[in-house]
This record gives structure tokens, C-alpha cells and sequence, in this order.
């Protein structure tokens, strides 16, 4: 009966331990999923703030709250930030090095 209840508890700690981790080493990467990125990384903010000057955009960033990384013909970057009025505005640009040093594919909302 003791043996029983030893197998039974190594179960038990197996299956709460162990199964969990199986399952995520089986999850397959999602290629060309947006990622997220450091919301702080000043290059992105150096980025986003000369995109907004060479569009004439009377807005500016206050603050970036959210940056995400995409692989698709070059770098993708999705970036949500608050503007100087606390207004919730949107870029996305593509990084294309072999292309042009300017970002390219640029879109902007800013309500």
C-alpha cells in the first residue's frame, strides 16, 4: 500500500511538473509573427520622432507604450505611442538596409 501511494505521488508531482514543459518545448515558433520589443529602445524613438518630422506631423511623442517586431521583406516595427495631447497614435515602418537607409512602407494615425 505505501508503494501504491509513492507511485501515486510521483505521478501526480510527474504530471504537474514535467507535462507542462513538454508542451511548451512542442510549441513550434511562429515565423513572421509579430514579436514585442523594449518599448524603450531609444533607436525606435529616434526612428518614430524623424519619420513624424519628415511627414510634417504637428504631433509628437510623448511617450512610446508599445513596439513590435516583424520579419517580412526586411524589419517591420508597430509602434503605439502617446502623442503630446495624450492621444493614442499608431506607425509602422520597414527597415530595408539593402534598399534604402530612409524606412520605408511608412503609415501613420494619429486621431
Amino acid at each position: 500500500r505505501l508503494l501504491f501511494r509513492s507511485v501515486i505521488m510521483f505521478l501526480k508531482i510527474f504530471a504537474v511538473l514535467v507535462v507542462p514543459c513538454i508542451a511548451l518545448a512542442d510549441r513550434e515558433p511562429c515565423l513572421g509573427c509579430p514579436e514585442d520589443h523594449d518599448a524603450n529602445d531609444h533607436e525606435v524613438h529616434t526612428k518614430l520622432s524623424s519619420i513624424l518630422a519628415a511627414a510634417n506631423s504637428p504631433h509628437q511623442v510623448k511617450k512610446i507604450t508599445n513596439i513590435k517586431k516583424q520579419v517580412v521583406a526586411g524589419m517591420k516595427f508597430i509602434v503605439t505611442f502617446e502623442n503630446q495631447e495624450g492621444k493614442e497614435c499608431n506607425a509602422s515602418w520597414v527597415e530595408q538596409p539593402w534598399v534604402s537607409k530612409d524606412p520605408q512602407y511608412v503609415e501613420f494615425n494619429c486621431p
